[in-house]
């Protein structure tokens, strides 16, 4: 099913999307903030993508990528957390 708007046209949408990780010992405030920086940095690439925070300096995300229908960004370099 198309939505469509109130002149009858389908409507179009786009995403920008901010990744963090939040590491041991990490709070909500701070991962947060992290994934609102990136996502900043990828609506100011021009929207429809993704961005991955960088961590070490916080100052450019680590991760680039166009967003697509079912696609998750790679998770490249990610250390896997222990299971319960």
């Amino acid at each position: 099913a198309r939505v469509l708007g109130c002149d009858g046209k389908p409507l179009a949408y786009r995403v920008s999307i901010g990744i963090a990780e939040c590491l041991p010992g990490g709070d909500l405030a701070t991962l947060l903030m992290h994934a609102d920086l990136a996502m900043y940095e990828a609506k100011r690439a021009g929207g429809s993508c993704w961005r991955i925070f960088g961590g070490a300096t916080g100052a450019e995300p680590a991760g680039i990528g166009h967003a697509t229908a079912a696609q998750a960004p790679p998770a490249a370099d990610r250390q896997s957390a222990p299971t319960q």
